[in-house]
């Protein structure tokens, strides 16, 4: 049985946890995790964000984070998807160009908010 997922799950849980509880700083809006794959939502400003990954990089000797946010397009790919928030504050999401010239989907959009 496959279980490096659910170590990586436990030990990242723990970790996390640890993260949040020690930054002193403006926390994330919202903030989730897939495995080893987080996503959140900031509502500080550009420095406060790097400030906060950079906290993140630091916390841990063999965990390092890489904040990939364009802030001028206001959008992240994260998972297969990008991810971008709106003028009117609704947040977008579009399948990655990857899954589409792998033909995983025919037609790559959709919405949420």
């Amino acid at each position: 049985p496959r279980i490096a997922p659910t170590f990586a799950c436990l030990f990242m849980g723990a970790v996390e946890t640890a993260m949040l509880a020690a930054w002193t700083g403006l926390p994330p809006f919202m903030f989730k995790r897939y495995i080893d794959d987080i996503f959140f939502l900031w509502r500080g400003t550009q420095d406060e964000h790097l400030d906060f990954v950079k906290f993140l990089n630091r916390f841990h000797p063999f965990l390092k984070f890489k904040a990939n946010f364009d802030f001028e397009t206001r959008s992240v790919e994260f998972l297969d998807t990008i991810v971008s928030i709106k003028d009117d504050g609704f947040i977008k999401q579009l399948c990655s160009p990857r899954l589409v010239k792998k033909k995983y989907v025919s037609d790559a959009f959709f919405l949420s908010s």
